[in-house]
């Protein structure tokens, strides 16, 4: 819900005249260059949740995970393009580099989702043996990564 919020809202219910029937949007792919910090880690934290949850709703593979992350940024940048057409006005920019950052934090989600499944993974199969992991947890972290 909090990606609807901060992709959609406010919508502006009065529009000046200037500003009726211009879409603003960007399609250069480079375009983010320019752009402040903020708006780039904005971009990519908003959608690490979704890569980091969609593994836990149904089992997901790599190529569907891609699949899923592109469609992710399509489906914001397309539901602010069909808004601003609906109030006519572009209020909101829709814009190609917004759908390679989101894919970017789809990946970095599913990574970490990777990663995370993995410790549990490993914790789980050393308590079955009846190992002392939890006491050694941190060594056991620092051995399996290095």
């Amino acid at each position: 819900m909090n990606v609807i919020r901060y992709t959609l809202f406010p919508v502006p219910l009065f529009v000046r005249e200037d500003n009726l029937f211009r879409l603003s949007y960007d399609l250069n792919p480079t375009g983010f260059i320019r752009w402040d910090d903020a708006q780039i880690y904005n971009n990519i934290l908003l959608s690490v949740p979704f890569g980091f949850g969609l593994p836990f709703l149904r089992k997901v593979s790599l190529k569907r995970m891609l699949l899923a992350g592109v469609m992710f940024g399509v489906a914001i940048e397309g539901a602010q393009l069909v808004l601003s057409l609906l109030i006519r006005a572009g209020y909101r920019t829709v814009d190609v580099n917004d759908v390679m950052l989101n894919f970017i934090g789809v990946l970095l989600g599913y990574g970490c989702y990777r990663l995370f499944a993995a410790i549990v993974r490993r914790i789980s199969s050393s308590k079955k043996r009846g190992s002392r992991l939890c006491w050694t947890l941190p060594f056991n972290l620092y051995k399996t990564f290095s």
